[in-house]
């Protein structure tokens, strides 16, 4: 992994979390531009299967269409004709 300059408390906490033999749920926020995707990249860097990104105050249907469009971009067999109306239906029902 590649060293990040003043992020060692942050490496040390993804690195944990990454080792972990439990599943982990990570929220990362900040305001713009300081470096929060280059940290994930660079911290999970071979361990990244799939990554989005959600719109700025964009309501949900928006967010949900953008995560179904990212997920069968990289995964076409997921696609359906009818994309799910709510989260709980988008990650399984």
């Amino acid at each position: 992994m590649k060293k990040l300059a003043g992020r060692y408390e942050e490496t040390s906490i993804l690195q944990s979390l990454l080792e972990s033999n439990s599943s982990e749920f990570l929220a990362i926020y900040g305001r713009r531009r300081i470096g929060k995707t280059h940290l994930i990249r660079t911290v999970f860097e071979t361990n990244i299967v799939f990554e989005t990104s959600g719109l700025l105050n964009g309501e949900t249907q928006q967010q949900q269409e953008i995560f179904i469009n990212t997920l069968t971009e990289n995964y076409p067999k997921l696609q359906t004709k009818k994309q799910p109306q709510t989260w709980l239906k988008i990650f399984g029902d």
